[in-house]
């Protein structure tokens, strides 16, 4: 008989990890879940009634779960191979770090620590609650990057900090599997893995449907047909039986577009939704999942523009990574811009940080108290903004983050710069990828814009301008997907290293570095990144790229036209000047061409 075992993890990393791992258990069933602290004690409450026989956990969350429950609990340690993984990556930071922890992880990394004759700040810990003064303390002092467990990284996120985590490797979950094989064999216990999930997913008040990996439908509950408003689903229906909207949704999961947990707007059949999505794993399976809340809001999502409400954490200048002075004169004019009252024009080209530094100014600045909407409108034909317009003069306080407004007809524009007068309390934010005089100029922005929205200009430099920063931004990258992959990298060969300098970065910048850093750690095996796995996420970008480079021949010439225009304008990150370039066309028959 297998022992049933509940693995909490209090990171996703480490659930990631012990999915993987779980694979090489014959003698154990192993369920992973992911809750941090207190979080896990309802999963706690929940599993003690289905034949549990012991429970995995790390750090702080395990040693809360021994309060809560008689089930036995092992512990993942902390090892010195995990310590010493992580303090290798940190060792070249030039920002203040600082750790935060319980006694016994604190104790482990500061002994490494001088061994490696580093000297890292610490302020121990001893339960969940402390954390939060701690971080504030440690933001006061200085700290910019703070060390330590989930909560740490978690509590510093949320107040505009780099959080480091202390992330657990292969050699630690196997340890605990091991003592729990020896401490099964020495209690002999024989119980049975349960799982109810499906009733309560049907009774949810929100409505939720999962899918496969591959979009293939599963589930849905009640009140997600009701919304619909069709008959209940079955497993023999499929993901394309859904509207169009929900359906493109759904491929954006898949591809990755779609952030965890983050909430948009989405209309369907007349009626208007607050809607998030993503994955998550079960029994080392790939499951997607679609939430249509039940909050509706008085506002109708139109075809080309979308918006978000408070899409990203609170971000601030301690988080920007600069060692290079064009950036540093930016962040200096960005906090000179946050303490005063006006709208802002920022530019520069895909992938910058144009959003990071408007978030940024959000959060320095006199509307931080307000929220952050995003309303990015694409080149789609056939815009509607009036939707937005009362949703926007329904707030006293915030930010208006508008991404696409070249895309709109002139008297769209102006109704922009009119809402942007009557809503003084409000700071209007106007992001382009090129100079709004350039724009001007090929006629996409009506004359004389940026005067009637009474905004000051702010110019973000492209990465290649910037190279002395792409050191620092990788470790970050590096640091943040170890711990949502489960991975321990430490760093990049040289050759590696210096074949990404050599990029310029046009496509998308920063973005495309934090693509490509995200691309590399998912499918890195070692330690350190190695060039042969450059080649290989070249390969699959070029296999993906030529299985979604057909042409739909039944369709008229013109409308081929347009699909073969979008499809340029898809590589090119939106940019079309790049895509004109391409084309061999200018921008304003493009923009005509895109319109017709």
């Amino acid at each position: 008989m297998k022992t049933n075992v509940l693995f909490i993890a209090p990171y996703r990393g480490l659930k990631e990890l012990a999915l993987s791992l779980s694979e090489g258990q014959p003698d154990m069933d192993i369920i992973v879940k992911e809750a941090d602290l207190s979080a896990a004690i309802p999963l706690i409450k929940f599993y003690e009634q289905q034949n549990i026989d012991f429970i995995i956990s790390r750090g702080g969350t395990a040693k809360l779960i021994e309060q809560y429950t008689q089930i036995p609990v092992v512990e993942v340690k902390v090892s010195g191979y995990d310590i010493i993984r992580t303090l290798t990556l940190i060792k070249d930071y030039k920002m203040k770090v600082q750790m935060i922890g319980f006694p016994n992880i604190c104790q482990g990394v500061l002994s490494i620590a001088q061994l490696l004759d580093m000297d890292i700040a610490y302020t121990t810990i001893q339960h969940e609650g402390e954390v939060e003064n701690a971080v504030m303390e440690a933001r006061n002092n200085g700290a910019q990057v703070l060390l330590g467990d989930t909560v740490t990284v978690r509590t510093a996120q949320q107040h505009g900090l780099q959080g480091v985590m202390i992330t657990s490797g292969k050699e630690s979950v196997l340890e605990a599997f091991q003592q729990v094989i020896d401490m099964a064999k020495a209690l002999e216990s024989r119980r049975k893995q349960t799982a109810v999930f499906h009733s309560l997913l049907a009774q949810h008040h929100d409505g939720i449907a999962l899918f496969e990996e591959n979009g293939e439908f599963i589930f849905s509950n009640q009140t997600f047909t009701s919304a619909l408003e069709k008959e209940p689903m079955d497993q023999q229906q499929t993901a394309f039986s859904f509207p169009q909207e929900l359906t493109a949704f759904l491929h954006r999961i898949q591809s990755g577009e779609v952030e965890q947990h983050q909430n948009e707007i989405i209309s369907i059949n007349g009626k208007t939704f607050v809607i998030s999505g993503g994955n998550f794993h079960c029994e080392d399976k790939l499951y997607l999942y679609i939430t249509l809340y039940q909050e509706q809001l008085n506002t109708k999502a139109e075809t080309g523009v979308k918006v978000l409400h408070n899409p990203v954490f609170p971000t601030s200048f301690a988080q920007m990574v600069t060692s290079s002075a064009p950036m540093k004169v930016v962040i200096e004019k960005a906090k000179e811009l946050a303490k005063k009252s006006i709208n802002i024009v920022i530019y520069g080209e895909d992938g910058t940080g144009k959003r990071f530094v408007s978030h940024a100014i959000h959060t320095a600045g006199c509307n931080r108290d307000g929220d952050f909407i995003e309303i990015e409108i694409s080149a789609a034909p056939d815009k509607n903004i009036s939707a937005i317009i009362p949703m926007v003069k329904q707030l006293e306080k915030g930010t208006i983050y508008i991404k696409g407004a070249e895309y709109l007809p002139f008297d769209d524009q102006q109704c922009i710069v009119q809402l942007s007068n009557d809503n003084s309390e409000l700071r209007f934010v106007f992001a382009f990828n090129e100079n709004p005089d350039m724009l001007t100029k090929n006629q996409l922005l009506m004359k004389q814009f940026t005067k009637k929205i009474n905004a000051e200009w702010l110019s973000v430099p492209p990465l290649r301008e910037r190279t002395a920063d792409i050191d620092e931004l990788i470790r970050m990258f590096i640091a943040s997907y170890n711990t949502k992959y489960g991975k321990q990298i430490v760093g990049l060969r040289q050759d590696t290293l210096s074949e990404l300098h050599g990029n310029d970065w046009s496509k998308a910048n920063v973005t495309e570095l934090k693509q490509t850093i995200k691309d590399l750690v998912k499918v890195t095996e070692g330690d350190y990144i190695e060039k042969k796995y450059l080649q290989l996420i070249e390969n699959r970008k070029s296999d993906k790229k030529t299985s979604q480079n057909k042409i739909d021949l039944t369709k008229t010439l013109e409308e081929i036209e347009k699909d073969i225009i979008y499809h340029v304008l898809e590589e090119e990150n939106m940019n079309q000047t790049q895509a004109a370039k391409r084309l061999g066309i200018n921008r304003t028959t493009l923009w005509r061409k895109l319109k017709g």
